[in-house]
């Protein structure tokens, strides 16, 4: 899930991926607010997310090498991710190489600093693994268990771990963002932001 939201200053307008994880070319266009990504297992939803993750801040989320990002028989990947922000446009570039570091370009300019990139980009990622820790240390902290997938679905989606998780959600947004908080509740999960004013990062939420 890819959430913006109304009042949110960027929004993420399309993304175009070449020799990327299981993606020989993929060009794609979001809605402004909420986008929903669905389909069988390992069908590459993920990936979808970890490019846009990656072309806004160079790290995957999973913390892979570049090398391995690459589409298996090719030498380079490349990723291009336009985002509207505040009524500007920006095009983001990057090219992944199996040998070499990775080449950053804003607007078709080379870049030398990630840096660069964050006063333009901003996200609040969560995934599976983080969810599944969460539920972990709230609901036996001190004996970590092992999970299936459809355990974790179901400890996830009780009412109990909801409000468990958004307590957790919440805490994190207010120390890495201060001006942004994420609330979940009840048994479906909800993504409340509080107002307009304090809206200003997108969500990406990988279950």
């Amino acid at each position: 899930m890819l959430f913006s939201g109304s009042g949110t200053d960027m929004v993420i307008r399309s993304l175009r991926l070449k020799n990327y994880r299981n993606y020989d070319l993929l060009d794609m266009s979001f809605d402004p607010k909420t986008n929903i990504l669905y389909g069988d297992n390992a069908q590459g939803k993920t990936n979808i997310l970890e490019a846009l993750y990656l072309s806004g801040t160079t790290k995957s989320h999973r913390g892979t090498k570049d090398r391995d990002m690459i589409q298996f028989g090719h030498d380079e990947a490349h990723l291009e991710m336009v985002v509207e922000k505040k009524g500007l446009t920006f095009q983001i570039d990057m090219h992944l190489k199996k040998n070499s570091p990775k080449g950053i370009a804003i607007d078709r300019i080379p870049i030398r600093k990630a840096s660069e990139l964050f006063g333009i980009v901003h996200f609040v990622f969560f995934s599976p693994d983080k969810l599944f820790f969460t539920v972990t240390r709230y609901l036996t902290p001190s004996k970590p268990a092992s999970f299936s997938r459809q355990e974790r679905l179901t400890l996830i989606l009780s009412p109990c771990v909801a409000i468990a998780i958004g307590m957790f959600i919440a805490a994190t947004a207010r120390c890495a963002f201060t001006s942004n908080a994420i609330n979940v509740s009840t048994i479906n999960t909800h993504i409340k932001q509080p107002s307009s004013a304090s809206a200003a990062l997108p969500y990406i939420i990988d279950i």
